[in-house]
């Protein structure tokens, strides 16, 4: 049984100015996988939340390696808004397309996982469609957070630490989830 601990605040602050953008991007890797698998299988809460988490991890990611400490906090607006301080104007993080990507999902921080929430979309589905926008969303994000990162550190467009472990895994372990994430995914063209 894994034993529970509390670092406190002021340890996770620390933590946040240093930790690798790295490690960021492989936990929003692994948000998208799932993400991807739950919008084909039409579990459309649960694949907002998993584009939300996706979403923030790359942010946070952009932020560490930009060199900045990635902020506390789960709200993309808020977080976008943060590097649209800094970010060069012609990047796309200061488009448009990410802030309709970031308001899109925003609202599904809580509602996937309470059934009482205080923030969230507010008849508690929001805009999901269900016909393959969620995915081609994400993968067109997936796509240009790589080339934003892409400018500011050395990362292969498919091989971030631990993405290709665990995509091998689930190749190996879980076939038939990994063919649901590979389909039609633009990052994988």
């Amino acid at each position: 049984m894994p034993e529970f601990h509390d670092r406190g605040l002021k340890a996770l602050k620390t933590e946040m100015a240093t930790v690798r953008w790295e490690n960021f991007v492989e936990r929003a890797d692994e948000h998208y996988f799932v993400a991807r698998v739950l919008f084909s299988q039409w579990l459309p809460r649960y694949g907002s939340l998993c584009a939300q988490q996706c979403v923030e991890n790359y942010l946070k990611a952009y932020m560490r390696a930009s060199g900045r400490p990635a902020e506390l906090g789960h709200r993309l607006t808020d977080l976008l808004q943060s590097i649209s301080a800094w970010a060069d104007e012609a990047s796309f993080l200061r488009t448009d397309y990410l802030t309709t990507i970031c308001n899109r999902y925003d609202p599904f921080y809580e509602v996937a996982r309470y059934p009482v929430h205080k923030t969230g979309p507010k008849n508690a589905y929001g805009f999901i469609s269900g016909d393959g926008t969620d995915e081609s969303i994400l993968d067109y994000f997936v796509y240009k957070m790589r080339e934003e990162l892409g400018r500011l550190v050395s990362i292969g467009h498919l091989d971030p630490p631990g993405r290709a472990f665990f995509l091998g895994q689930a190749r190996e372990h879980r076939p038939a989830l990994h063919q649901m994430f590979e389909a039609d995914n633009l990052n994988l063209l």
